[in-house]
């Protein structure tokens, strides 16, 4: 199963021993990267955006950027996409687009995604039909070994019923995820990586704020790891004898919508009921309400209250043997 994740330094050899053509290295990078061969020097030059790889298992065999060119979230625009050219035809760029489609409709709200293919490039262009961009109109030009290359621009916008998509438990893909209950300042440094990346920079949380007395000596939490990679969290405290609470509950975008918010929390349920609390409290995010609903919470009154930048309500769980 093709699935993408953020990408990392160490993919870097891999795409690097990737068998690239002059002219496929040209249609790929438009000329943005200089002159073929692709280097290592060259390929950092991507580092300007956001980047992505695409994995079969534990293979690394695409890779994309993201950017908002606008410096607006709803306007993204992949590019430098590219399939390692050993496994061109197995439909990898297509599963990963439509992915990278999925994280920027469903958790950044874009309401167009665009990028640019070469117009000799019937199998790109197929490709990216195939998952619903169309000709925009607009080209540009490049003039690339005395010759001039001309790319067609495609966008798609997004669907009108798009924002609750999820993909089913099933499909998590398995002996990939390791779940870790950090109790030690190095384990819970994974929470906080998560928590700094997904909610003090995006919503400019200050960080004494986001790491309070409770994340300190005898805080409990929950860190889900992708192949060691740190991506999702929530952390446990308790509120009385007989009351615990979970909050701090975070996934890093790109991995929302495919239940690791739901493992998370039950994966400290089970640690709750190991302390022996009797019952579970959160403070949830109004528009997560309907999240937690699901998984057996209730609201315990209509009161709305702030906490930091979020509208909240306290929820409740009752546990049982």
């Amino acid at each position: 199963m093709i699935r993408i994740r953020p990408y990392r330094n160490s993919d870097e050899e891999t795409i690097l021993s990737w068998d690239l053509n002059e002219d496929t290295f040209y249609q790929w990078s438009f000329g943005w990267l200089g002159e073929y061969p692709l280097t290592e020097e060259k390929f950092r030059k991507t580092a300007d955006y956001s980047r992505f790889t695409a994995l079969d298992g534990p293979e690394v065999v695409g890779f994309f950027t993201v950017r908002n060119p606008e410096q607006k979230l709803d306007r993204l625009r992949f590019g430098f996409v590219l399939v390692d050219p050993a496994r061109q035809g197995q439909g990898i760029g297509k599963a990963m687009l439509s992915q990278a489609l999925s994280y920027a409709f469903d958790i950044y709200k874009a309401e167009r995604v665009s990028l640019g293919v070469y117009e000799k490039n019937a199998p790109a262009f197929a490709c990216y039909r195939g998952i619903g961009f169309l000709p925009t109109g607009a080209t540009e030009s490049y003039t690339i070994r005395g010759e001039e290359m001309k790319v067609i621009e495609m966008a798609v916008d997004s669907p009108a019923e798009k924002a609750d998509a999820v993909q089913p438990a099933g499909d998590l893909p398995a002996g990939k995820i390791e779940v870790l209950r950090a109790e030690e300042e190095w384990q819970r440094a994974g929470a906080y990586s998560v928590r700094i990346e997904a909610m003090n920079r995006k919503y400019h949380i200050p960080l004494r704020m986001e790491v309070d007395d409770l994340d300190c000596d005898g805080g409990r939490h929950i860190v889900l790891l992708d192949d060691g990679y740190p991506f999702a969290t929530c952390r446990i405290y308790g509120q009385d004898g007989r009351s615990a609470h979970i909050g701090r509950m975070v996934v890093m975008p790109e991995y929302r919508g495919m239940e690791y918010g739901r493992r998370a929390v039950e994966e400290a349920e089970d640690w709750i009921r190991e302390l022996g609390y009797e019952e579970i409290l959160l403070d949830a995010r109004t528009v997560a309400v309907g999240f937690y609903e699901k998984m057996d919470y209730e609201q315990i009154d209509d009161t709305v209250f702030r906490s930091g930048p979020f509208e909240c309500v306290r929820m409740r769980k009752i546990l049982k043997d």
